[in-house]
């Protein structure tokens, strides 16, 4: 039996810089977090098993990663096109909610995520669930949380 090709990682000092960018950026994807992370542990002359151990993965999984590096370099980690429905929502939408709550924070305003999939259906033509709007508000960084209480006090009517 053939034993597998042991793969190294060897990056230049701008590679390095450029890798570390990335995994310090907030909206990242966990699983080209991982694989950025497999790079970096990679460069520092960890192998495969001990790799795989600390970022709780299987050795193929690590040994593919570092395929995809060596075939196109950083830019060849990222997330691949997944098949099924496209997303109902592109960055544009999402864009426009992050500037309306920008805007409401400024005036003291509260939206729940029920509001922000209504304004959305209702200015924009888009659908969303308001459980798929708060995951996609996260992935993005978004600092959007749930009000404590109603906005228009503890009844939810008004004062």
């Amino acid at each position: 039996m053939a034993r597998p090709v042991t793969l190294r990682v060897a990056l230049t000092a701008g590679q390095r810089a450029d890798l570390q960018q990335r995994l310090r950026r907030q909206a990242l994807s966990p699983r080209l977090r991982r694989r950025l992370e497999c790079i970096r542990l990679a460069d520092l002359g960890w192998r495969t098993p001990q790799i795989a151990v600390q970022l709780g993965v299987d050795q193929a999984t690590v040994r593919r990663t570092l395929r995809r590096m060596d075939g196109g370099g950083l830019d060849g980690l990222a997330d691949r096109p997944r098949s099924g429905r496209p997303a109902r929502l592109d960055s544009h939408d999402l864009d426009a909610v992050e500037e309306l709550l920008a805007r409401a924070a400024g005036r003291n305003e509260v939206w729940t995520l029920a509001g922000l999939a209504s304004w959305l259906a209702r200015t924009r033509g888009r659908t969303v669930s308001p459980a798929r709007l708060s995951g996609l508000l996260h992935q993005r960084g978004c600092g959007w949380t749930r009000p404590d209480r109603p906005p228009d006090g503890p009844s939810g009517g008004p004062g």
